[in-house]
Parts: C-alpha cells; sequence; structure tokens
C-alpha cells in the first residue's frame, strides 16, 4: 500500500503540468509583498531582502502572465467585480530605501506599478525597524558569541549568524514593543556593531526620496503604522495613535490623500475589529494582511490577502507561490482521492 507522501507525489505528477496551466488564467488579484531590496551584496542576508537581480526576473515573470495594477486600482475592480483575469499588485512594506535605489529602475523597465507602505516615523531620523537593526548588528559586530536572556549565540560563521538573527526575530516579536526596545538597545550594546556604509539595505526612505517616487507616476504610498508597532500588542489608544499619526504623515509626505494601509506583521491576531472599524472612521479604503491567498470579490477589503515574497524564492517556488499552485494541488489530489475511493467502494 503506498504511503501518504507516495500517494502525494504520484498525484503531484500527474496534476501539475495541468494544473500550472490552469491557475496561471484563474481570475483574481495577488498581491505580493516585499521588503528590502540590494544592488550590491546582501552580507549576512535576511528573508526579508531581495538582490535586484531577482526581483528584476520576478517583475519580467508577472508582466508576462499576469496582468499588473497599483494596489489601489486593483481594489476598484474588487469593488466593482471586474477581475476577470489574473492580476498582480507590487507592494513593499516599511519603506527601504533600496526601493527608491535598486526598485525603480526595475519598476521603470517593466511598466510595473508598487504600493510602499511606510513607517512614517522614522523618516528623516537615521533610525530603522528594530528587525533590521538585529539583522545589521549581526552583520556588522566583531563579536564570536551572543548571551541574551539564558541563550547563548554562536557568531563565528555567516550561517550561525543567520540562524541567530531568525531565533531573536521570532522571540523578540513575542514581547511588548516597549520592551522589544530596551532589548534590542541592549543586544547592539553588547554586539557593538560597525557603523553601516551607505549601501545598508535597511536604511529607511528619505522624504525626498519618497517625493521622487511619488512623483514618478509608478509608486502610490500607504501607511503602515508610525513605529512599526504589532496593534494588538498595545492598548486601544496606543493603536489609534500609531494608526492616525501614519496616514496623517504619509498624506503630508506625499502630498495625496492615505487611503491604503498594512497591518505591522499582519496575522489575524495582529488586528482585530476594533482595527479595521478605526481604519474605516479614518477613511482607508483597503488594508492588507500577511495572511496568503487569492484575493476575489468575496474577499474583506480591510483583510486583503497577500503572498510573501522573499530571498528563498526561486525560479520554480516563486511561480508556484504566487499562482497558488499548492491550494490548487491539494484541491485536486483531494478529488482524486475522493474519485478513487468511490470507484474502490463501488467495486
Amino acid at each position: 500500500m503506498m504511503t501518504y507522501a507516495q500517494r502525494w507525489a504520484a498525484a503531484a505528477a500527474g496534476c501539475l503540468p495541468r494544473l500550472l496551466e490552469r491557475s496561471r488564467t484563474r481570475p483574481g488579484v495577488t498581491i505580493l509583498m516585499y521588503h528590502a531590496l540590494s544592488s550590491g551584496p546582501v552580507g549576512l542576508g535576511d528573508w526579508c531582502l531581495l538582490s535586484a537581480a531577482h526581483f528584476r526576473w520576478q517583475m519580467r515573470y508577472l508582466r508576462t502572465y499576469f496582468e499588473v495594477l497599483a494596489l489601489s486600482e486593483a481594489v476598484t475592480r474588487l469593488q466593482e467585480g471586474a477581475v476577470t483575469t489574473p492580476v498582480a499588485v507590487v507592494t513593499f512594506d516599511d519603506g527601504f530605501q533600496g526601493v527608491r535605489d535598486a526598485g525603480l529602475p526595475v519598476l521603470r523597465e517593466f511598466g510595473v506599478p508598487a504600493t510602499v507602505f511606510l513607517n512614517t516615523g522614522f523618516v528623516d531620523t537615521g533610525r530603522t525597524v528594530w528587525f533590521c537593526r538585529i539583522v545589521r548588528a549581526l552583520a556588522l559586530t566583531d563579536r564570536e558569541t551572543l548571551r541574551w536572556r539564558g541563550h547563548r549565540y554562536a557568531l563565528g560563521s555567516p550561517s550561525a549568524r543567520r540562524a541567530a538573527s531568525a531565533d531573536l526575530q521570532h522571540r523578540l516579536k513575542q514581547l511588548h514593543p516597549d520592551v522589544v526596545e530596551q532589548e534590542v538597545g541592549a543586544i547592539e550594546t553588547q554586539l557593538a556593531p560597525h557603523a553601516p556604509g551607505r549601501g545598508d539595505p535597511w536604511r529607511v526612505l528619505s522624504s525626498a526620496a519618497i517625493r521622487e517616487l511619488a512623483g514618478s507616476g509608478l509608486v502610490e504610498f500607504g501607511a503602515h503604522t508610525d513605529t512599526h508597532t504589532i496593534l494588538t500588542r498595545v492598548d486601544a489608544d496606543r493603536a489609534a495613535r500609531e494608526i492616525d499619526r501614519s496616514i496623517r504623515a504619509t498624506r503630508d509626505l506625499t502630498g495625496r490623500p492615505c487611503e491604503l494601509f498594512a497591518y505591522p506583521n499582519g496575522t489575524a491576531q495582529d488586528y482585530d475589529a476594533g482595527t479595521t472599524a478605526l481604519l474605516r472612521d479614518l477613511g482607508i479604503r483597503a488594508a492588507v494582511t500577511t495572511r496568503p491567498g487569492l484575493n476575489t470579490a468575496s474577499t474583506p477589503l480591510l483583510e486583503l490577502r497577500r503572498d510573501g515574497v522573499g530571498g528563498g524564492h526561486g525560479l520554480l517556488t516563486f511561480p508556484a507561490q504566487i499562482h497558488h499552485s499548492r491550494e490548487h494541488l491539494r484541491a485536486a489530489i483531494a478529488a482524486r482521492e475522493h474519485r478513487t475511493a468511490a470507484r474502490v467502494t463501488v467495486d
């Protein structure tokens, strides 16, 4: 008798060619989530950091198999029930300088619009999001070990540093935002990293760069809170301040209304009914999560699905993800197994 894994592999082999063809033509809106881009060496690396070369290949792929729209236009299509083709939307979280330096030339080359969600409290301050500070400190330290809250991290190799970065980010994310700030500062003090250069991929867009992008005709902006605070980790008043400040600052920085929002971290546990009600009251038309999936006319506009794209996506995994082939494959295999079971019952 075949094991489950063997049944899965056999079914996948039989279904995959037809499945990919069908998924490439399925109507719906696929929203992609990017973070940082780099034209130079990526150093320590992180899932959130993608090379400009990979980004360029991906934009060419999108142009081949999707109608690529700005998020605001895709939202209008969803509202009107007018999504009749596969649509892709490119978004960037946090607002890193690489969007301008490495991303804008590629967007112009392929005529791809994009939406950038700003953590407005970092603009023109020289500061950046806490998880970027962790990656940067580990990349630029001479220390061979790090001790933190009873854990000892070996830092003797790039792979060890990447593992330390992933574990620290996971553990810090569980803490209250105020505690995160304190702990990240203590880690930086212990690691004593060298100062980053101008090629630092975690540098946040300046107000001048934001104005340049806004004037490009390809980039629109949305809010992502003031300081990347996970909204359900703080009280309602503080969450409201984070949202309101970000919306107002985004409007002031771009000179245009701010009607789009991205939830920090973006899982189902990171926002609630109070959050969506507040966004609606503040004039937000649509908000994006980090919950993967295809958006259709039935998807709530304040809970749009997004598929994260990072440094681990290759020539096979990128198409499989953005065409939602895994979901289709599971459904196809389940249908095949159901038909097989039915035949066995009849026999």
